[in-house]
């Protein structure tokens, strides 16, 4: 129904069929939507590279605590090696939480 200066009325069903292309989250089903990501996203390069220093920040940390405490080179290479996976998994989980 529309009135004359071309508006329409009754909106209900265009409401529903809008619901319906949504899928988990509000993402359109149809494309990435509003909020996907793209390989060509300069923020996704950004991330990736402040994500890349976070985890190379815990390592390094972990390695220079084992030099500081004069430990062997063995085990200054274990520490810093189970301190990249660390950073690795804090990385993980903080993406998860944060959405």
């Amino acid at each position: 129904m529309s009135d004359d200066r071309g508006r329409t009325y009754g909106h209900k069903r265009d409401r529903e069929q809008d619901t319906r292309e949504h899928g988990r989250r509000g993402r359109n089903r149809r494309g990435r939507g509003r909020h996907g990501t793209s390989a060509r996203d300069p923020d996704v390069a950004g991330r990736r590279q402040l994500g890349a220093g976070f985890v190379a920040l815990v390592g390094l940390s972990g390695g220079l605590m084992a030099i500081q405490g004069g430990a062997p080179l063995e085990v200054i290479g274990a520490v810093t090696l189970g301190s990249f996976l660390l950073g690795g998994a804090l990385l993980w989980y903080l993406s998860r939480i944060m959405g």
